[in-house]
């Protein structure tokens, strides 16, 4: 779970370890979202003696985790658009290779990387990234940052 951090999320002491705990018994029981981490100690007397009040205490508690959650993969899209955009204004300044003979002969990923690990890790951040590498585009053609077109040429022909 990613709300622990070495804290209770009850008391808001370090712990070594924790228990997870059930935050409303009428909900689902196995969804993430009514679920919180505590300490053992906490996680037993909450199970125990949990109120109302110490139910919409928790619920309280895990929204404001889920938000901040939430919050950090905005946070984190931002900067891989920030990341493309940086590489792609650099791309024509990029001296090409002398000494490397390129083919720009198209084949599939799977031909070109013998390794499998890295090639299942490719096509997971191509489905990842696509639509921030495509959004960035779409952004500097607007700009007149980027004529698509002549940028494809170039980076081919590099």
């Amino acid at each position: 779970m990613t709300d622990v951090r070495n804290h209770c999320l009850h008391t808001a002491t370090d712990i070594p370890s924790y228990d997870v705990a059930v935050i409303d018994p009428s909900n689902s029981f196995n969804e993430q979202p009514n679920l919180i981490a505590l300490c053992p100690e906490c996680a037993a007397k909450y199970a125990a003696l949990k109120t109302p009040d110490d139910i919409a205490r928790m619920t309280k508690i895990k929204e404001a985790l889920v938000n901040a959650h939430d919050d950090q993969e905005i946070r984190a899209d931002q900067h891989v658009q920030e990341g493309v955009r940086r590489v792609i204004e650099k791309i024509p300044f990029i001296k090409p290779p002398t000494a490397i003979d390129l083919n720009y002969d198209p084949v599939p990923v799977r031909q070109k990387i013998s390794d499998f690990v890295l090639y299942l890790r490719i096509k997971t951040d191509v489905n990842v990234y696509f639509n921030d590498v495509h959004e960035v585009f779409q952004e500097m053609g607007r700009e007149g940052k980027l004529r698509f077109n002549p940028f494809c040429q170039q980076v081919r022909y590099m």
